[in-house]
């Protein structure tokens, strides 16, 4: 299972601060937690038809991700 996070430049608020990518599928969360090792990464992405360089957070040796609704239905996530 490939994971990736990095800041939502497009963010609006606090409900949306982070793009958590789980095998390429955006769950837009508030608060992520990682009780994992991680590492940093780059990877060059198209958006728009223009290439761009994205820098993510890549948790490694996970067991599980668990997501939970917090106050004001935000999504937080935790990777164990």
């Amino acid at each position: 299972m490939k994971i990736l996070l990095r800041y939502n430049n497009n963010s609006k608020g606090s409900n949306d601060k982070w793009r958590l990518l789980i095998d390429d599928k955006e769950f837009i969360c508030s608060h992520i937690n990682i009780q994992a090792s991680c590492e940093t990464c780059t990877e060059e992405i198209f958006e728009n038809g223009v290439r761009k360089e994205k820098h993510h957070i890549r948790p490694i040796n996970f067991r599980e991700i668990v997501f939970q609704i917090g106050q004001d239905d935000k999504l937080i996530a935790l990777i164990l």
